[in-house]
C-alpha cells in the first residue's frame, strides 16, 4: 500500500521536472475534450492543463497536502476541477470517463501485485474507446541512476537532501528526503519525508494491460521514440 506525501507537496512544483506538454499531446491525439480523471494528481499541474484544454476534470490523490496545493493553484487560474482525496486502488466513479491519466511516476508507487487490481479498475472506469494515458520511471532509471545515490541542492530559501536506498528483493527504491526551509526570521525549519517507488518491466505492464482487455495504442520513451535499454521514462497509450 503506497503512502501519501506529507511534506513534498509544498515544494514539489519547484523541484520536480516533468514533460507536461508532451503528456498532454498524447491525450489529445484522440480526445480534445470530454470527461477526464487524473489519478495521482499531486499538486494538479496536469489536471489544470486538462481543464484548460477543455476537459471536465476530476483529480484524485492520497495526499491532502498535495490536493490543497492543487486547489489553491486551480482557484488562482479560475479553473473548476473536482479534487478528491482517495486511494488510486479504490477510486470512486459514478459514470465512466473518456480519458484517465496517471502522470509523473504515479504507477511507480504501486507494487506489481497492486497493479493487477489497479489496471482492471481503470479499464472498468472508461467508456468504450476511452483511453488510459500514463507513464512510469523505468527499472534502468530507478536502479542505475537513482539507486543508492544521494542528491542535494542548496537554494536561497531551501536546502534539501534526497537519499535513495535500492532494495533488489522487491525492485524498489526507498526515498528519504530532508528539507530545511528558511522562515521570515532567517531560521531554517526542518521537515522529513519518506517514500518508496517500485520499478516495473515494460513486458509486465503490457502483459497486465492486455489481460484486462486494453488495446496497446502506443509506447514511447521520454524522447518520443520506441523505448531503449537506457530510456528513463516510458509513456503508454491504452484504449478500451
Amino acid at each position: 500500500m503506497y503512502s501519501a506525501y506529507q511534506v513534498l507537496g509544498k515544494f514539489y512544483d519547484r523541484l520536480i521536472e516533468y514533460p507536461y506538454q508532451f503528456a498532454l499531446s498524447l491525450v489529445t491525439q484522440k480526445h480534445k475534450s470530454g470527461k477526464a480523471l487524473d489519478l495521482f494528481c499531486g499538486t494538479g499541474r496536469f489536471s489544470m492543463l486538462l481543464a484548460e484544454q477543455g476537459f471536465t476534470v476530476e483529480a484524485s490523490d492520497l495526499s491532502g497536502e498535495m490536493l490543497q496545493e492543487g486547489m489553491t493553484n486551480a482557484s488562482k487560474r479560475m479553473l473548476k476541477i473536482l479534487f478528491k482525496k482517495e486511494n488510486a486502488l479504490e477510486f470512486a466513479f459514478s459514470s465512466p470517463f473518456d480519458v484517465i491519466t496517471a502522470t509523473s511516476d504515479g504507477i511507480n508507487y504501486l507494487t506489481d501485485e497492486e497493479l493487477k487490481s489497479f489496471f482492471p479498475r481503470v479499464y472498468s472506469a472508461l467508456i468504450e474507446g476511452g483511453r488510459f494515458v500514463f507513464d512510469m520511471s523505468t527499472r534502468y532509471k530507478l536502479t542505475e541512476i537513482l539507486g543508492n545515490e544521494l542528491y542535494y541542492e542548496d537554494l536561497e530559501d531551501l536546502t534539501y537532501f534526497w537519499q535513495n536506498t535500492l532494495r533488489k528483493k522487491d525492485n524498489s527504491v526507498k526515498m528519504e528526503l530532508t528539507f530545511f526551509e528558511k522562515n521570515s526570521q532567517g531560521l531554517y525549519i526542518r521537515s522529513d519525508e519518506c517514500q518508496r517507488q517500485y520499478s516495473h518491466t515494460l513486458e509486465y505492464i503490457l502483459e497486465i494491460s492486455r489481460q484486462c482487455g486494453f488495446k496497446i495504442i502506443n509506447v514511447l520513451d521520454e524522447k518520443n521514440r520506441a523505448p531503449k535499454a537506457k530510456s528513463e521514462r516510458i509513456f503508454f497509450i491504452l484504449e478500451k
